[in-house]
């Protein structure tokens, strides 16, 4: 089984069932050279679909549950090879794949770990089976080996709740079950993909109804760093993130983004010359001003950024144009902003 070519022919012919069979001698040696055909037949992209498709998913399962570690990597890896093919993906979760997924993600093999975590975090890329996921304590599960070290575990579980935080509904139910602190280390990673989707996943959640909290679970701080961050991709997430919790008159959280001084790397994005950069920066301080509270735009002003502001007027692009119209516009609510703005030659 361990020429590829062969692989289907032996699949067609019984040799999963024999190999499986073979899992249960009394020979090491013979158990050992069973756990690594099936493998090789799992990673076949077009065998793993035949399995599933075939509801074989079960011997995989009981060599997840079995106390020798050899099969309980060889069930992780088959599990992680289903979840490549898009087809497989609901199939597995109705066989029980889901369920034994998260239980693996807690072994303490880290081999086994990664390779569900791998999984997870290609099922939760399906909207379709995120509502599976949350039923089975998904979110609690990734919230708690996301505080792992390992650069993989951290890169899917972020990836994860990147694709997690889409959906309205799931949301509430990660800031509840413990998603942000998890998401805030993420952000500190070594691991740069870690990073990323971590940020892309608070940048999702600043939007729901739930920013008050994020705010006070201390979003600011972790989002003032990654705005700083050398990569335009996680900067422009962040810059993003603290526009949206800024965005509406949801309790404080205008003012403490600015009493946490996180208009200055937003300001600083403003003069970045990289245009996407301008216009989600320009757009996050834009949503800090708006509304009644004074302080917001008077800070924009003490923290020098209305001449970035309308170097975007003077601009080429449209929309960095617009989005520093409608920011000035904005700033011109306040007489003395508005004064100022006018001696800078407006």
């Amino acid at each position: 089984s361990s020429n590829e070519e062969n692989h289907t022919t032996v699949y067609r012919q019984g040799g999963l069932q024999s190999l499986v069979d073979l899992t249960s001698s009394a020979e090491d040696v013979c158990q050992r050279y069973a756990a690594m055909g099936l493998r090789f037949l799992a990673s076949n992209p077009e065998v793993r679909v035949y399995i599933v498709k075939e509801n074989m998913v079960a011997p995989f399962l009981a060599l997840a549950e079995s106390p020798l570690l050899e099969y309980q990597r060889t069930a992780a890896t088959a599990l992680a090879s289903f979840t490549l093919s898009e087809e497989n993906k609901a199939p597995l979760v109705r066989q029980g794949g889901l369920r034994q997924i998260l239980a693996c993600c807690l072994y303490e093999d880290l081999q086994v770990v990664r390779d569900c975590t791998f999984a997870l975090a290609n099922l939760a890329d399906s909207l379709d089976l995120q509502t599976d996921i949350v039923r089975e304590g998904g979110v609690e599960v990734l919230a708690r080996i996301g505080a792992a070290d390992d650069a993989r575990v951290q890169r899917d579980v972020a990836r994860a709740f990147a694709s997690l935080s889409v959906s309205e509904d799931v949301k509430a139910t990660m800031i509840n079950q413990g998603a942000l602190p998890t998401l805030f280390k993420l952000a500190r990673s070594l691991d740069i993909a870690s990073q990323r989707y971590s940020t892309l996943a608070m940048c999702n959640m600043s939007s729901s109804a739930h920013k008050v909290q994020i705010v006070d679970e201390g979003a600011i701080r972790p989002l003032m760093f990654l705005a700083r961050f050398p990569d335009l991709e996680i900067q422009r997430y962040a810059a993003l993130a603290l526009g949206g919790l800024a965005l509406g008159d949801h309790g404080d959280n205008k003012v403490r983004i600015v009493e946490e001084g996180a208009l200055r790397p937003l300001i600083d994005m403003v003069r970045f010359p990289d245009t996407d950069m301008q216009r989600c920066s320009s757009l996050a301080v834009n949503a800090v001003a708006l509304g009644p509270q004074g302080v917001t735009k008077t800070s924009v002003m003490h923290e020098e950024g209305l001449l970035p502001l309308m170097a975007l007027v003077d601009g080429n692009d449209q929309d960095c144009i617009r989005a520093g119209v409608y920011a000035l516009g904005t700033l011109c609510e306040d007489d003395e902003v508005k004064a100022r703005i006018v001696e800078l030659g407006a």
